[in-house]
């Protein structure tokens, strides 16, 4: 679905509150597009999928943690 913003949401992107279901992106010519969300919930990780999440965890786990 293409998006024609007002003048101040012209920077638009990513998933807005109160809007289930789907996120805004913009193309490279700087079209805005609201896009439906994936429906993962009956979602089964393949093996690689796993390996995947665990190795980026590994990678970035307390980056992003507050410093005591």
């Amino acid at each position: 679905m293409k998006v024609t913003p007002i003048i101040l949401l012209q920077s638009l992107s990513g998933k807005l509150y109160g809007r289930d279901g789907f996120y805004f992106r913009k193309s490279k010519n700087g079209t805005i597009y609201a896009c439906k969300c994936p429906n993962r919930d009956n979602h089964i990780k393949t093996p690689a999928e796993a390996a995947n999440q665990k190795r980026f965890a590994e990678q970035f786990a307390g980056k992003n943690k507050p410093s005591v």
